[in-house]
């Protein structure tokens, strides 16, 4: 009686076992599964980063090409500028200059023109006398 208790006992302990083992072996099964679904999972989302740093990259080669364009554009338009404030400063020059002259010739003018009405007429003619008339 003892002997078949025992067995009984062995017996219910080697199915308490073995269940526990197959428990084991599934949670081991499982944990292996969402380890290799983690894995993958992880080399997805590098290779996302990847391709993103890629694209981040040429984008920040596209936009120093196009700002080393503006920089060179920028420093041509300067060039333009201070070559035309240049010309604008020589034309400046040489507008005083002809205003300068052109001043002199109309004060040069108006003496003549005062010192010719202050001498006596040659003519009884009230006409005036052009430089390209002769005196009637």
């Amino acid at each position: 009686d003892t002997l078949r208790a025992r067995q009984e006992t062995s017996d219910q302990e080697k199915r308490r076992l073995t269940t526990e083992l197959s428990q084991l072996k599934q949670q081991l099964a499982d944990a292996e599964k969402a380890k290799r679904e983690d894995e993958k999972l992880a080399q997805n989302q590098i290779a996302e980063l990847e391709a993103h740093l890629a694209e981040s990259t040429q984008q920040t080669a596209a936009l120093q090409a196009d700002l080393a364009a503006t920089q060179e554009e920028v420093e041509y338009l300067a060039g333009e500028v201070a070559e035309a404030r240049q010309a604008a400063q020589e034309q400046k020059v040489q507008f005083d200059e002809q205003l300068k002259k052109a001043k002199k010739a109309a004060a040069a003018a108006a003496a003549a023109s005062t010192e010719e009405s202050k001498k006596p007429s040659r003519t009884a003619s009230t006409t005036p006398v052009h430089k390209h008339q002769t005196p009637t």
